[in-house]
């Protein structure tokens, strides 16, 4: 899901986000690490045509 860019601060958060704000529930990290686009193609192009293949490192 597209969403706006954030601080990188928000990479490690792990809470609960308040009822009443935007996003509000429980914030797990998963996972940290890095991927690689293996397509062959624009990333964007990928998200626009429903199917994104990448490789994640972590």
């Amino acid at each position: 899901m597209p969403t706006e860019d954030h601080p990188l601060e928000y990479a490690e958060f792990e809470g609960i986000v308040p009822e009443e704000q935007y996003g509000a529930g429980p914030e797990i990290v998963w996972n940290l690490g890095t991927y690689r686009n293996v397509a062959g193609k624009p990333v964007d192009e990928e998200i626009r045509t429903g199917h994104v293949k990448v490789w994640a490192g972590g």
